[in-house]
Formats: structure tokens, C-alpha cells, sequence
């Protein structure tokens, strides 16, 4: 949210609780909460949530809506941060110094392992290999006869990448 974009992390139902964070101690507010309908919010007291803190029943509660809270944000922000994958992948190919070799519209590369791409995209594997899956099936790359070689084509590569870019 700090370039002024706002992003759903999950829904609260009937029941759910927010605000819990600030009879924790923490002070700077972490999200904003909107409700899509005619909505009873019921305030519970510093005194109130401290004599609950007493029960087991309501910290084994409380914990678990954080880890739930914990789980469901970071699968978002994970998302978020991995969304550019493709966009990292594709620059660092349309960057590749076999570019200057030739004016061709292909080039034909030794890539790196997806563990490597994935360690220097700063992703995981898997979200490397579903993007190079993503990039065969749109024929921006394919495999090479040449052993372990790509042909990457730099105009379908482009066009991928401006269309993802405008999404």
C-alpha cells in the first residue's frame, strides 16, 4: 500500500474480529477495514480484553485468527511480489548479450536452471517454471536442437511482454 494502491488481503464475516492488534501494543495501523453492506461493529474494551486474556480458550482463539491473518496475507504478498516474474524474466532475456551478436529476431541461448532463475528473479522455482511454460505455449521461446539450448524470439517475447504489461 505504500504507493498508494489498495489490495483485498481477505473478507470478514459476522463474528470476525479487527482491531486486535492495537490491545497488543501495536500503534500504527496496519489496514483499513470497509464494509459493502449496513454493518454492526462491537467495541471491546482494554478492560474487557484484558480480563479475556485470563482464559485459555480466548488466547488459543486469538491465535488463531492471527495465524490465519498471518497466512492469508502472506499468500497475497506473495502474489503481489511474484505478479512481475514475467516481466523480470523477460527483460533479463531481451538483455542477454547475444542480442548484440546479430540483428536476427531470434537467439539461440543457454539459459540458466529455473533454481538459478529462481534465486536471481527472486522467486520460487515453481513460479519460473510456470512462466517459461507460459512463454513455450506462446512460442515467445522453444526448445533448440542444439543440446540444452532455447531460441528465444524477441518481437513474440515484446509482444508478451507489452501485453502483460497492460493488463
Amino acid at each position: 500500500m505504500f504507493d498508494g494502491t489498495q489490495t483485498l488481503l481477505y473478507k470478514l464475516y459476522p463474528g470476525d474480529l479487527v482491531g486486535e492488534l492495537s490491545m497488543m501494543g501495536v500503534t500504527k495501523r496496519t489496514a483499513s477495514i470497509y464494509t459493502v453492506e449496513d454493518t454492526l461493529l462491537l467495541t471491546i474494551n482494554e478492560r474487557i480484553w484484558n480480563a479475556n486474556l485470563e482464559k485459555a480458550s480466548f488466547h488459543k482463539k486469538i491465535n488463531a485468527i492471527l495465524l490465519h491473518r498471518y497466512i492469508e496475507t502472506t499468500k497475497v504478498v506473495s502474489r503481489l511480489g511474484q505478479s512481475t516474474v514475467i516481466e523480470r524474466l523477460g527483460t533479463y532475456l531481451l538483455t542477454l548479450p547475444e542480442w548484440h551478436e546479430h540483428n536476427n529476431d531470434y537467439s539461440e541461448v543457454t539459459l540458466p536452471s529455473h533454481v538459478q532463475f529462481a534465486c536471481l528473479l527472486n522467486c520460487t522455482r515453481e513460479r519460473v517454471s510456470g512462466v517459461m511454460r507460459k512463454l513455450y505455449d506462446l512460442e515467445a521461446i522453444s526448445k533448440s536442437d542444439n543440446h540444452g539450448k532455447v531460441i528465444i524470439f524477441k518481437s513474440k517475447l515484446t509482444a508478451v511482454l507489452i501485453g502483460v504489461a497492460a493488463e
